[in-house]
């Protein structure tokens, strides 16, 4: 603790000065009127305290007060809570043997370390319960989360634990980057890459002009299934609107296809991959709605 003013310290004995010369010019002259002593004393030095007090206050002093608060290191602990996480060989470890470990993992840390855990899927919930009922999983949102909640605390490390398998957000690697501290991941689930159809993305415009064609792109990745052929279709209800068959020349194939559409009414279509040989690892089909734009006659 300590004072601190706006003007240099120096200052404080000029101001003592300054209210004994003005409590000396002031009640000098009483003497010779008869006030008895002791009330002349008092009367002096009240004006000495009192201009004394204004003149510092006038300096702008601040007391200066530091505490030292110590706060353990801050671990965060991530882990996957999707469904991914138990489609494996593995699933029965993950239900029974893995929250144990978890937990021990927790018990040590906690030793040294305030420990916070979170499991992340369909959204971001504190602790872990070891559902696995999550049916998206959003890596990137996680790390933006966090990285907000423990910007200005003292956040040693994060520890991940996850399949790396994510169906929504940016790439993690990059979101992972905008945290300060080091981030330990543990990898789960099977490492194989398994025989699989995946629609990558859709590019299409959400306006077309009616009666005019309009471009659909469609970004397919075939794994495992080199030597296969693949049909791509674009339907709207039970209307095939358009297909083609995609061969894949390797292991993996990452391969963009051009739809050209008409505009008729409101669309929703419908895009899905088939194949005999190889599955569709996402089950859901993936759509898209555009709207048409009519040009009235002047």
């Amino acid at each position: 603790m300590g004072l601190v003013t706006d003007y240099p310290v120096g200052l404080v004995p000029l101001c003592l000065l300054l209210g004994a010369v003005y409590a000396l010019i002031l009640y000098y002259s009483d003497i010779k009127q008869g006030i008895k002593p002791l009330t002349h004393r008092v009367m002096v030095a009240f004006r000495f305290l009192s201009v004394s007090l204004i003149s510092f206050l006038l300096l702008g002093p601040l007391i200066k007060q530091t505490d030292k608060i110590i706060e353990k290191p801050i671990v965060i602990l991530g882990i996957d809570n999707s469904r991914s996480m138990v489609l494996t060989s593995d699933s029965n470890y993950y239900r029974t043997g893995f929250p144990k470990s978890i937990e021990a993992l927790q018990n040590i840390l906690k030793k040294k370390c305030d420990v916070k855990t979170y499991a992340f899927g369909s959204n971001l919930s504190s602790g872990f319960d070891g559902s696995y009922s999550g049916l998206k999983t959003d890596i990137s949102t996680f790390f933006n989360e966090v990285n907000t909640r423990y910007s200005n605390r003292n956040a040693a490390a994060l520890i991940l634990a996850t399949d790396g398998i994510y169906n929504e957000g940016t790439d993690p690697f990059y979101a992972a980057r905008k945290i300060s501290y080091p981030v330990y991941t543990i990898a789960l689930g099977d490492t194989l890459i398994k025989r699989d159809i995946l629609i990558r993305k859709i590019f299409v415009n959400k306006t077309a002009y009616k009666g005019d064609k309009f471009p659909v792109e469609v970004l397919i990745e075939l794994n495992k299934c080199a030597g296969s052929s693949t049909r791509l279709t674009l339907s709207q209800g039970t209307h095939l609107l358009e297909s083609k068959d995609i061969r894949a020349t390797s292991e993996h194939t990452l391969q963009r296809v051009d739809f050209v559409l008409r505009m008729r009414e409101v669309h929703r279509i419908i895009v899905q991959a088939l194949s005999l040989k190889c599955s569709m690892r996402d089950k859901k089909l993936h759509s898209f709605s555009i709207r048409p734009i009519r040009i009235s006659p002047p």
